[in-house]
């Protein structure tokens, strides 16, 4: 009997007699070797029966492969996707060796948008009221840290989502620990202050506003309730312990003392500035009230 021998079909060989219906599968392991029979039926050009009996060699049983094959043509349809996978070149996860060709490739593959652009950014009402203006901006910087990490939509909506819990609770826990101590600072000042609170920061802030050394201005303006406050009291037990209002005003100057040839000087500067004498300078209103303080403390000075 002359066999022609067939290409390799995975795990075993096709043999048949030419012209004939029959087969066989042939398995072994060392020298041993099982062969499984497998009746088609019919002759040359007849139409082949795939209901013989199927029995997988021993050698192969244990296999994962071969777990779910129940049947001929289920071995067939194996060895047929095994064949069209032959020569295909698989997309795996790119390494420091690459191509750019294989990493593009693997993107696509992965969901990764083509630009920064395409993604997705989930801008609420939580989002827009923690950022603010900011918002556009902040925007943009999760999309480029998004596409610079090659995230697909639905990793960069699942981090953006983590984080803004994160910050979320975070500027909760702030507000909280913020609104605390501002209640704890209004029962303080309460306390402290009582009725005069308010007379003591107005006097406060007319103090700081005519003796704030040049260049001051805009920081002393940006101090908050808390802190005027503070220096509010603390202005008001040094006047009320070493000094008076008369001598208080005349600290933003160390040139000025309680003589009277002190206060004259100062008196002949100030109207000699072009501040005083220009009445549209910016600072004219400061200078003329300045002139009055000065004449003010002239006179006490002289009834000493």
């Amino acid at each position: 009997m002359f066999l022609r021998k067939r290409r390799p079909l995975g795990m075993c060989f096709f043999a048949g007699e030419a012209g004939s219906g029959d087969a066989a599968v042939a398995g072994s392991v060392g020298s041993e070797s099982t062969t499984v029979s497998l009746n088609f039926g019919g002759s040359s050009g007849s139409e082949p029966n795939t209901t013989g009996d199927f029995t997988v060699p021993e050698a192969y049983k244990d296999k994962d492969w071969v777990k779910n094959l129940n049947s001929v043509d289920e071995l067939f349809k194996l060895a047929d996707n095994q064949n069209t996978l032959v020569g295909k070149k698989l997309i795996g996860i790119p390494t420091d060796i690459s191509s750019p060709e294989e990493i593009s490739a693997f993107n696509r593959a992965f969901g990764v948008p083509e630009n920064k652009d395409g993604y997705e950014i989930n801008q609420d009402d939580t989002f827009r009221k923690m950022y603010g203006d900011s918002v556009d901006e902040v925007t943009g910087a999760f999309k480029d840290a998004f596409y610079e990490a090659r995230l697909n939509n639905k990793q960069a909506s699942v981090l953006q989502t983590k984080y803004n819990n994160i910050i979320n609770g975070i500027m909760e826990k702030l507000g909280a620990d913020t609104q605390a101590r501002n209640d704890e600072f209004e029962v303080l000042s309460e306390k402290t202050f009582g009725d005069k609170r308010d007379d003591i920061l107005n006097s406060a802030s007319k103090i700081l506003k005519e003796n704030t050394p040049e260049g001051f201005e805009k920081y002393v303006s940006a101090l908050d309730n808390q802190s005027l406050m503070v220096l509010a009291g603390v202005l008001n037990n040094v006047k009320e312990k070493y000094i008076n209002e008369d001598t208080l005003n005349s600290i933003g100057n160390p040139n000025i003392g309680n003589s009277v040839e002190t206060i004259k000087n100062e008196i002949s500067k100030n109207l000699s500035s072009d501040a005083f004498k220009n009445p549209l300078h910016a600072g004219n209103s400061d200078a003329r009230t300045r002139h009055t303080e000065l004449v003010g403390l002239l006179v006490k000075a002289n009834q000493k």
